[in-house]
């Protein structure tokens, strides 16, 4: 009987020696959409050197984990269904862990700062859309809490991350993220999934992972100035200033309460920009929110990124922010092992900022040098006085029209806006040529306002323009000087100003061309 006894024991032993919990980041997780015709990405933990199976679709894929128990495998390709199935995880030959309710079909990785971040639910005309467009086919992992960072990667997401569907009350997916999405839900008839990995108030240099930030010359002025930073840090100072400041909101709220008045907002930075001892930017840091946010996620099998973001960074020289954004964009297709994942920018809106002109003309400079990097031109929408502008509706229908006709090549979908081609100089007129993705210019009322002509490169002045074809104007302008440079829209607050559209009103692109002569 004790010998019975005994070698129960060892076998209990030995089962807990050989077996332990399965664990996997929240991306896997009940209710995920999974991307369709490229090998899905699947991995987590386990006991070291345990034999892993995934079971999914009626396919089975195996692989060995390491001697830490990290283990990856890729399912072949799946096609798209929107039938809840099962993906079982077994460990050693046993079943260790069961994700339900999985969808197969488009995924999609949303990314950038507070207009990304932006709830549909705050958004103009909000419950209609919810109304008319709540699918469980259309879901979003949301990232929770979202002022996530670290500042090492992380291997998953904070314990509230989970996959929502748009039938879901459960929090609220970003306004520009769904209407992109249900764009393309609605083209095809598959489920979609977007994976939410955005914060407010964010620059590039926290989106990157530390060998871009550290290795990568596009960042080499971020970190002179991170240095910079770090060298006249006061924490104690930091500190006293955070709580006076402190102490003085919530001596208002206090009042405001005696007085049966509203409590002020509390200001961002007391949940998330605490002094800290080892970082004057706090959340901001370097690398911190690709570590906190963007790693647990990496390498999740997705069709490409839609990113807006640039608020932040718009204090930059075009050059600079260019170089950032490319070197940003480079890092995740890097982190995805895919080196030409279509990467969809949204352009800055019109807003009352006197450097935006320059960022919209630095994202376009990288989507017209990088492959698969598309912008989507807005600056026919926003508000004066308003960073996050609730009109987002054309927003996420451009960028789904990008996506439908530049990455899955749908015919006969219009995109694209008159966009600058080429400029053939005159002493005193400049003929500037566009590609019309299909279309034509519309024939504005009155005359044809923001263009700018200048004579030295440098200086720019009202130019007059006219429609010669359905593809060109004509500018002239300047008192008879030789034209050495045209450009278009260079204005933050545009918006009031604009009036050259194609015919199916989408506005034209704004643009600068000097003569590489001069």
């Amino acid at each position: 009987m004790k010998k019975l006894f005994f070698i129960a024991t060892l076998l209990a032993l030995y089962t807990n020696i050989t077996h332990a919990d399965i664990t996997m980041p929240k991306i896997f997780s009940d209710g995920m959409v999974l991307q369709q015709t490229y090998p899905a990405a699947v991995w987590g933990k386990s006991s070291p050197n345990a034999e892993i199976e995934v079971a999914f679709s009626g396919r089975k894929q195996k692989t060995k984990a390491d001697a830490n128990g990290e283990w990856k495998l890729s399912l072949k390709p799946l096609k798209a269904s929107a039938t809840p199935s099962e993906m079982l995880i077994f460990e050693n030959g046993k079943e260790a862990k069961k994700i339900s309710n999985v969808l197969v079909g488009e995924v999609w990785i949303a990314g950038g700062q507070s207009n990304m971040e932006f709830a549909l639910s705050t958004m103009k005309d909000a419950d209609k859309i919810i109304e008319e467009n709540a699918s469980d086919n259309l879901r979003f992992f949301l990232q929770w809490p979202s002022n996530t960072f670290s500042d090492k990667p992380q291997f998953d997401n904070p314990k509230g991350s989970q996959w929502v569907s748009a039938k879901d009350k459960i929090g609220s997916p970003s306004a520009v993220a769904f209407l992109f999405a249900n764009g393309i839900r609605k083209a095809f008839d598959i489920p979609m999934g977007v994976v939410m990995t955005s914060m407010s108030g964010t620059s590039m240099y926290s989106w990157v992972p530390e060998k871009t930030f550290s290795e990568d010359p596009r960042m080499e002025h971020e970190r002179k100035a991170f240095e910079r930073r770090k060298a006249s840090y006061n924490f104690d100072k930091a500190l006293e200033k955070w709580t006076n400041d402190k102490k003085n909101y919530e001596e208002k709220v206090a009042k405001a309460k005696a007085e049966g008045k509203p409590a002020p907002s509390a200001p961002y930075t007391f949940s998330v920009h605490y002094p800290r001892k080892d970082t004057p930017d706090g959340f901001r840091t370097p690398t911190w929110l690709y570590n906190g946010k963007v790693a647990p996620v990496a390498g999740y099998s997705a069709r490409g990124f839609i990113w807006y973001q640039g608020e932040n960074d718009s204090n930059k020289k075009r050059e600079l922010f260019a170089d950032q954004l490319s070197a940003l964009i480079d890092s995740w297709r890097s982190a995805w092992r895919r080196a030409n994942m279509p990467f969809l920018i949204v352009q800055l809106p019109s807003y009352t900022s006197k450097n935006w002109p320059e960022i919209r003309l630095a994202q376009a400079q990288v989507a017209k040098e990088g492959k698969n990097v598309f912008t989507a031109v807005v600056f026919d929408t926003g508000e004066e006085k308003d960073v996050h502008p609730k009109d987002k509706l054309k927003v996420g229908q451009r960028l789904a029209n990008i996506a439908l006709k530049e990455v899955y090549r749908q015919k006969n979908v219009h995109a694209f806006g008159p966009t600058f081609k080429s400029a053939q100089y005159s002493r005193g007129t400049v003929r500037v040529s566009f590609d019309m993705d299909g279309s034509r210019f519309a024939r504005p009322s009155g005359d044809i306002k923001c263009f700018e002509i200048s004579l030295d490169g440098k200086n720019w002045l009202e130019a007059n323009a006219k429609i010669v074809s359905n593809d060109a104007l004509s500018v002239s302008g300047g008192g008879g000087g030789e034209i050495v440079g045209v450009r278009y829209a260079h204005k933050d607050w545009a918006k009031p100003h604009l009036n050259l559209f194609d015919a199916d009103g989408l506005p034209t692109a704004p643009f600068e061309d000097i003569r590489e002569d001069k």
